[in-house]
């Protein structure tokens, strides 16, 4: 089964203990059977240390430790695990983030997490229009071969409107909801409420959209980073438009995608009425947090999706 992924895809590496949001801290760490098995293998003190540090109860995961570290997370940030037997003695879960998978009849499809602080800055860096690309055997990328599905078909229509660079991003996002049907979107006090509602981790989104700031538009400031929430109109696409097969929904996927967009623009525009000022790293690190609050709670996304 071929694998395609977006263009940006084989400039991810982790960048390990220079990670500012490590994944290795405050995630639970689920082990899966095979890794497991292995890990009860492996002898001396690191096989010691993984029997000790691993539960079976309700499933097997790593016990977390002091301020939710992982156990094998060392001083210097970086995995014991890793360090002593090497990156293919990861368990799944980890060996795989912050990659995400959708399987299709004919393909599966992969791509990098917006909750990774580097996978957010490359995907918002990225100038060139987003396409997608087949992951040969050899580690070269071909250009994927188009496929002539309803499904296909509606998601290329998707992305060529949220890259069409002759209009502003939100004219494109206007044109995506109604290409999907969708009449009116909220406003910005009826967004701002609806996360408000949420369950958060950190209170991340909801601390940055709580309370009160000037409410100018700093359109011609925002407008300087098209590209970037271009970059992320088509991610969520990607990554969600999956969805719309299981769910038999393609007004509230694209719901979701249209005000995640949104949201990010506003934590970016709060952003400037605080600081004055705002660069990639402010909207990758605004993108990260909503990734790690929304993207990865599945009631936070369900209840998006269904907010139509």
């Amino acid at each position: 089964m071929k694998v395609v992924v977006p263009s940006y895809y084989g400039k991810f590496k982790c960048i390990a203990s220079a990670c500012r949001h490590s994944c290795c801290v405050g995630w639970e760490i689920d082990v899966d059977e095979d890794t497991l098995e292995y890990y009860k293998s492996v002898g001396g003190r690191l096989g010691d240390r993984l029997r000790e540090n691993i539960s079976e109860d309700e499933g097997a995961h790593f016990v977390l430790g002091e301020n939710e570290r992982c156990p094998f997370l060392n001083s210097e940030n970086l995995c014991d695990i890793i360090c002593e037997l090497g990156e293919e003695s990861l368990c799944q879960i980890c060996s795989d983030h912050p990659r995400y998978r959708s399987f299709f009849s004919d393909r599966e499809e992969m791509g990098i997490g917006l909750c990774c602080e580097e996978a957010a800055r490359i995907i918002v860096s990225e100038t060139d229009k987003m396409t997608l690309t087949v992951l040969s055997d050899d580690g070269e990328d071909d250009i994927a071969d188009p496929i002539d599905t309803e499904f296909y078909r509606v998601r290329d229509e998707m992305l060529a409107i949220v890259q069409n660079r002759q209009k502003p991003i939100t004219e494109r996002l206007s044109d995506l909801a109604e290409l999907c049907g969708i009449s009116e979107m909220p406003s910005e006090d009826d967004s701002i409420s609806l996360f408000r509602e949420l369950e958060y981790m950190e209170q991340s989104i909801y601390g940055i959209l709580s309370g009160s700031y000037k409410k100018e538009k700093h359109s011609e400031q925002l407008s300087a980073y098209e590209t970037a929430f271009e970059q992320l109109s088509a991610y969520f696409i990607f990554r969600h438009m999956p969805a719309s097969i299981e769910n038999g929904s393609l007004r509230g996927t694209a719901f979701f995608c249209i005000l995640s967009v949104k949201i990010i623009m506003l934590m970016c525009e709060k952003h400037l009425s605080e600081n004055g000022c705002l660069g990639l790293s402010d909207i990758a690190e605004a993108a990260r947090i909503y990734s790690a609050e929304i993207e990865y709670s599945e009631e936070n996304t369900d209840r998006l999706m269904n907010a139509i």
